[in-house]
């Protein structure tokens, strides 16, 4: 092949890929690493825009000074890849990579190979030196943007026949339980027990549904009120102790208990901060959101199954899931792409496999599909737990009347559990998987962005006199605010305390504020809520905490519903 074709064979093929890059840019958007990443998303696409324009230039270069414009293919290449590991694996980010360095890599190449020798080996180790660069820094970007943010969990559990085990649905006299078993055709049983080697374990139930995937769900009922409970499951006779968990039945009347917080962790997460939760012997865990990074954005019910199958199955979370009760809503990262609402590929697969998978009690969105809230009550608390992404609609909307975040019906319900508990005289906790306190802006994620909603949200509470906490998610820290911005009523008579706990194990990213308590960034954090009522009045105690245990900030409200 003559020296003249070989370069036309190259311009072509650089050509062919900046169309490429340019229609899936056009298309699709440019790769986006996760919140908390090294770069701020809007500054990701100028400069991936930015490295597209640089090899155009190396492009039109090449035509008549083809080192020089192989040596801009060569260092675009190389950001492209870069940037790519924000989002993809290394191993297919180096596809992008290739596709403009090998052109830019011939095109110096081949007129080169005319020159004299050290002209050669300079180029071959210039063009080695950058290969090995980007590869080195592609893995690093990767690593940062989805590997810990602090040390491994220390727990070990033994293999068994159950790959996982939770429960959830907190009430006075029953639970709801699911799990996971190897041999799906297997006959299977849970065992409940009020002693933890479950010997006097006289209940013993069948599951109310199973899949062909191995997942059994089960209803407990007819429990007394204020006890632990042991459960394992016997599988074809013989009782699996390997993932044996505990869950306590909510005291009639008031009642004094202990609530963990936590949201935002990477995809497969097993830090420590799953320990220092377990280690505060909380009597129910929130999982207010992105339990995972999957980001998915195709109807695909098994793309679901396997993300949350990866992260019950890690130790640290698992053991966290066994020792207490848990309630989980979802956010945009594990509901589906980022900042994601109604408008998702993905709403049917979401609402179908947290259904199949979630531990949880009546949904009034719908038995089989639909938004998944719900309301559970723990002494003399009302806790209210939104879905604030498969009834939303698109944050570009202009705000107003008709833009929602909780979809119309959602929101009636909403509003009449607000109404009830104050007539019932209840404290409530409601359950935000992004922030309620932030400044109005158009088109934002948050409140902020749905900031007539929240009025009206805030005017209802102050006209039934609610009282509570928010519980919010999304921001990776936490935060506490004392409520003196939270209200939004314009009356000053919904001033509830606001609480983040996350990032359980994503990078640094504040978000909304201002916070009067003080705001910490950073992963391997968590929040908790100590609840003391002794009927007269509900004093409740929430802080913010790291992986390590210390208190990062925390306050005391007296509630008197």
């Amino acid at each position: 092949m003559t020296l003249q074709r070989l370069r036309r064979l190259t311009l072509a093929w650089a050509a062919a890929a900046l169309v490429a890059f340019a229609v899936l840019a056009a298309t699709s958007g440019v790769p986006q690493g996760p919140e908390g990443t090294l770069i701020a998303g809007s500054l990701q696409f100028r400069v991936q825009i930015a490295l597209l324009a640089l090899a155009a230039a190396g492009l039109l270069t090449a035509l008549r000074h083809p080192v020089t414009g192989g040596a801009l293919l060569v260092v675009a290449a190389a950001g492209i890849g870069v940037f790519a590991a924000f989002e993809y694996r290394p191993a297919a980010a180096v596809f992008p990579f290739l596709a403009l360095f090998v052109p830019g890599a011939l095109l110096i190449a081949g007129e080169l190979a005319t020159r004299r020798s050290p002209w050669i080996v300079l180029a071959a180790a210039s063009l080695a030196l950058v290969l090995a660069g980007g590869g080195v820094a592609a893995g690093r970007v990767y690593d940062y943007a989805f590997g810990p943010t602090h040390p491994a969990s220390t727990v070990r559990l033994a293999d068994g026949p159950v790959d996982w085990i939770w429960s959830g649905a907190p009430s006075a006299t029953g639970a709801a339980v699911v799990a996971r078993i190897d041999d799906p055709g297997a006959a299977v049983r849970l065992v409940v027990g009020t002693r933890e080697d479950l010997a006097d374990a006289a209940i013993r139930i069948v599951p109310a549904a199973r899949t062909d995937r191995g997942v059994v769900r089960f209803v407990v009922d007819r429990l007394t009120p204020g006890l632990t409970y042991h459960y394992a499951l016997e599988i074809d006779g013989r009782l699996d102790t390997t993932r044996a968990g505990r869950f306590r039945t909510v005291p009639d009347g008031p009642a004094s208990f202990r609530v963990a917080i936590g949201g935002c962790a990477r995809t497969g997460s097993n830090g420590r901060v799953f320990d220092a939760i377990r280690a505060t012997r909380p009597d129910l865990y929130l999982m207010v959101g992105d339990m995972y990074y999957g980001d998915i954005g195709r109807d695909d019910p098994g793309a679901f199954r396997d993300a949350l199958d990866e992260a019950l199955t890690r130790p640290g979370q698992q053991a966290l899931h066994l020792a207490t009760r848990v309630a989980y809503t979802w956010d945009d990262h594990d509901y589906g792409p980022n900042d994601s609402g109604a408008d998702s590929p993905t709403r049917h697969a979401a609402q179908t496999v947290f259904r199949e998978y979630a531990p949880h009690g009546a949904l009034p969105g719908g038995a089989a599909q639909g938004t998944i809230q719900e309301a559970f009550t723990m002494g003399r608390v009302r806790f209210l737990k939104l879905d604030l992404r498969s009834g939303r609609d698109s944050d570009a909307q202009p705000d107003g009347p008709a833009k929602s975040m909780l979809g119309d019906a959602q929101r009636t319900w909403l509003e009449r559990e607000l109404t009830h508990a104050a007539a019932r005289h209840q404290a409530v906790v409601l359950i935000s998987s992004v922030p309620w306190i932030a400044a109005t802006a158009a088109g934002a994620d948050h409140w902020g962005g749905f900031a007539w909603e929240r009025a009206e949200l805030s005017r209802v509470m102050a006209a039934h006199g609610v009282q509570g906490v928010i519980v919010a998610g999304d921001a990776h820290m936490v935060a506490l605010d004392d409520g003196s911005h939270a209200d939004y009523s314009g009356t000053g008579r919904a001033r509830l305390p606001v609480v983040h706990g996350a990032a359980l194990d994503r990078h640094s990213e504040v978000k909304g504020g201002p916070y009067s308590e003080g705001v910490h960034g950073g992963g391997g954090q968590f929040g908790t809520m100590a609840v003391q009522d002794d009927g007269t009045r509900i004093r409740v105690t929430l802080a913010g905490r790291d992986w390590r245990g210390d208190v990062l900030v925390s306050g005391t409200y007296t509630l008197r519903p």
